[in-house]
């Protein structure tokens, strides 16, 4: 008689219980920010609704967090206990200090800095060759699988749900949402964690799941680097004919080569020394600063003439960012990938905390061009009109009301207002029009009641 053997199963369930063991607090996270989710789908009290999205914001914020102390720990084991103690105080802050929801920029740039960080603390151990590049691309691997994996069962539950609703003939309010929460904010956090490689190790890159990214880079990332190489070189050939200045779509194609230079630099990092693709995409990277100047050019212009917004000063930080990352790159040959993420969040806590922060310097540039426009003679004209609208738009909906008044001045309406009710009674006060998705001056037009709608010839 043949005994099934059951080995394969049972290291499935130790890697799962080892994985729960090394990230005890990311599991405590995602359940917690499960359950908030869940809660707040089935209650109707929008300051209770609202206290527990802050919940789920300060989760996902600690989740990078909470793993890079895991890996700290595991390369520190002395300071384990203080880089947990870290990351939930920041999680603590993070919860206890934002608790405008409406400023999802900060929420943005403090996820990045935290992914960042979790991204940099393999780098710190540098006895292993490529560890960070090992753990990197192992965290990735997880995220993809516990991605599929999360989109199956989603895809299965919504399918059961909706049988059981037609069969049984059964109401089930708000199964649908509470399935997503469930799928999208514990099972594939959890499956990613539990699978996340150790953060010391030896690299072996005839492994599946590390290949994938090489041929990844080989046949993906290569051609679609030389590409936009290619494009802003042609474009940069063109406006130096036509003696003009660059447009302002020129930053989507620049930031793509930059980004995907980066992602090649940094992927492609194992197999430089053997792989002569490998070594021809490297010097690929180093370029970017000269296309930068068409970024830089574009934005000037742009800010001279609409002022910051968070888009604009986003852009320019991440071409200074590459940009620094370059130079690093041509001063030092053997810099560390983990630098990049370093530098990624620094520059996105220096755009949260400094003074020349992005919503800092949003708001003087707009508020600024606000006041100048409100300060001209009546009638304006259309453009300066449009204008004023957009800056008054802008205003509304990033920043809080005691702010928006000291320049437009009081107004009728409860200060816990959303972005668009506020932005409706400052156009209302300031007598503008409304304004498309493009940012022109909208029309809308009725037929009139006393005549009959013209409908043609049948």
């Amino acid at each position: 008689m043949r005994v099934v053997q059951l080995s394969s199963i049972r290291n499935f369930g130790t890697a799962i219980s080892a994985g729960i063991s090394r990230f005890p607090l990311v599991i405590v996270a995602v359940a917690v920010a499960t359950a908030c989710s869940i809660t707040a789908n089935h209650i109707d009290s929008p300051p209770l609704d609202k206290e527990l999205v802050r919940v789920v914001f300060a989760a996902a914020f600690a989740l990078p967090l909470l793993i890079a102390s895991a890996f700290a720990g595991e390369l520190f084991p002395r300071g384990r206990f203080l880089f947990h103690a870290g990351a939930l105080a920041a999680a603590f802050f993070n919860w206890w200090f934002l608790r405008g929801l409406g400023n999802w920029q900060i929420h943005t740039m403090l996820f990045v800095a935290a992914v960042s960080i979790a991204s940099a603390v393999p780098g710190l151990e540098r006895s292993p060759p490529h560890n960070w590049w090992r753990v990197n691309i192992g965290t990735l691997n997880a995220i993809v699988l516990a991605g599929l994996l999360a989109l199956f069962v989603q895809i299965g539950l919504h399918l059961a749900i909706a049988s059981i609703q037609s069969l049984f003939d059964l109401k089930l309010p708000n199964a649908f949402s509470d399935c997503i929460a469930i799928c999208c904010l514990f099972i594939a956090p959890v499956a990613a964690t539990v699978m996340l490689p150790a953060a010391r190790g030896e690299l072996d890159r005839s492994q599946p799941g590390f290949a994938v990214w090489g041929r990844l880079c080989q046949f993906a990332a290569i051609p679609l680097g030389f590409l936009f190489t290619a494009i802003l070189t042609a474009y940069a050939v063109r406006i130096a004919f036509e003696q003009k200045l660059p447009d302002g779509m020129v930053a989507l194609p620049v930031l793509a080569l930059g980004c995907y230079g980066l992602a090649g630099r940094l992927l492609l990092e194992p197999w430089r020394a053997d792989k002569r693709w490998a070594r021809a995409f490297a010097l690929v990277f180093p370029v970017f600063p000269i296309f930068s100047i068409l970024l830089l050019l574009s934005l000037w212009v742009r800010i001279a003439e609409y002022g910051f917004t968070f888009e604009r000063y986003a852009a320019l930080a991440l071409a200074v960012w590459l940009d620094l990352f370059c130079v690093l790159l041509l001063l030092r040959k053997n810099l560390s990938p983990a630098t990049a993420p370093a530098l990624l969040a620094a520059l996105a806590l220096f755009a949260v905390f400094s003074p020349l922060g992005a919503r800092q310097v949003s708001f003087t540039s707009q508020s600024a061009r606000l006041e100048k426009l409100l300060a001209e003679p009546t009638p304006r004209s259309a453009e300066s009109t449009r204008r004023l609208a957009s800056a008054a738009e802008y205003i509304s909906f990033n920043y809080d009301l005691p702010v928006i008044e000291q320049i437009v001045g009081k107004l009728d309406i409860p200060a816990d207002s959303e972005g668009y009710k506020i932005f409706a009674v400052v156009r209302k006060k300031l007598a503008l029009p409304d304004l498309s998705g493009n940012g022109a001056i909208g029309s809308k037009f009725t037929w009139p009641d006393d005549q009959p709608v013209p409908l043609g010839n049948a």
